[in-house]
């Protein structure tokens, strides 16, 4: 089974990858993420994130963590839910997983997805899993987010670390908010 995450909030993010040496480019177009969010809330914020910090950006740095398709957003939330005696589908409706369309402004990511890119970044090509199929650990990756905010990129494109997904996009929302544009909820998108 697939893993994936409980409460904190995912997204959609879908741009092709280009040869590193050049950042990749995220287009101003919706985004997708699950997570619990308040109807009324459109400017997701990163800062949830940024508290203890996360897989690419140290404590303190707030950061949006976007999935490239639905399959991806739903397995992070399995993973989140992975151990716990109850899934998501088991929660209240208000309690469940929304799935929230996202609008990111333009911006340039690091490439920690591509073959050459996770070479340059130092890490393996078989990211998420390291050689010896154990997760690559936080502490690893933290440093080359926090290189990436540092140099002035927008985030860093990397594959999701839930299994059976595709790429992932952790963004450091700088200047111009991320806006939610649709709240779908659980039993529309599970």
């Amino acid at each position: 089974m697939c893993r994936s995450e409980r409460g904190p909030t995912q997204r959609i993010w879908g741009t092709p990858n280009r040869e590193y040496g050049e950042p990749v480019g995220t287009p101003a177009n919706p985004q997708v993420k699950a997570g619990r969010k308040t109807p009324t809330e459109t400017t997701p914020h990163g800062t949830k994130s940024g508290r203890p910090g996360e897989r690419w950006n140290p404590p303190g740095v707030a950061c949006l963590y976007l999935n490239a398709d639905v399959l991806t957003a739903r397995n992070n939330v399995v993973y989140r839910f992975a151990g716990l005696p109850y899934g998501p589908e088991d929660l209240e409706p208000t309690e469940a997983p929304v799935l929230i369309v996202v609008k990111v402004p333009a911006s340039l990511a690091l490439d920690a997805f591509s073959d050459k890119g996770l070479t340059a970044v130092g890490l393996p090509t078989t990211y998420p899993l390291d050689s010896a199929d154990d997760p690559v650990a936080h502490s690893v990756c933290q440093p080359i987010g926090t290189a990436a905010y540092q140099a002035g990129l927008d985030g860093v494109a990397s594959h999701s670390a839930a299994p059976c997904s595709g790429r992932e996009l952790a963004w450091f929302p700088r200047s111009q908010p991320a806006v939610a544009t649709e709240r779908v909820s659980f039993t529309a998108w599970w």
